[in-house]
């Protein structure tokens, strides 16, 4: 997988057209919101085929179950590598008051979607890292 050569400027734009995007479980939660903000900079749609067969959290469980991953890190690791030292635009596991959640860090902070919406994080609450594709 390689990021784009303007995947700064994707990434950016994905994020200002989803900012107001309201949380569904079939197409907008923090998995599938990771999905696409790695399509903006990759082009790869890693939850291509997996959208349509969620519906609900009860849903996401099942597909989770029935792929083999008993935690969101499983999810990651399935399809990219871990990083010690991410970098702007890399996918990041942060901790919540309601669980870990995926973002995309973005410099101090990652882009994650909390209770209140699509908000800055900081980094602190990294638990995890996985490289999202080769720098053009």
């Amino acid at each position: 997988m390689k990021r784009r050569e303007d995947w700064e400027q994707r990434l950016h734009a994905w994020h200002r057209e989803t900012l107001n995007v309201p949380h569904d479980w079939g197409r907008n939660n923090c998995a599938f919101r990771a999905a696409g903000a790695i399509k903006a900079m990759t082009g790869e749609d890693l939850a291509k085929g997996f959208r349509v067969k969620v519906r609900s959290k009860k849903g996401f469980t099942k597909l989770m179950r029935d792929e083999g991953w008993d935690t969101l890190e499983d999810i990651a690791d399935a399809f990219l590598t871990r990083t010690e030292r991410p970098l702007r635009g890399d996918l990041v596991m942060l901790e919540g008051p309601n669980g870990d959640f995926f973002g995309i860090k973005v410099g101090k902070t990652a882009v994650g979607p909390t209770q209140r919406g699509l908000e800055h994080v900081s980094m602190l609450q990294m638990k995890a890292a996985w490289r999202v594709g080769e720098n053009a």
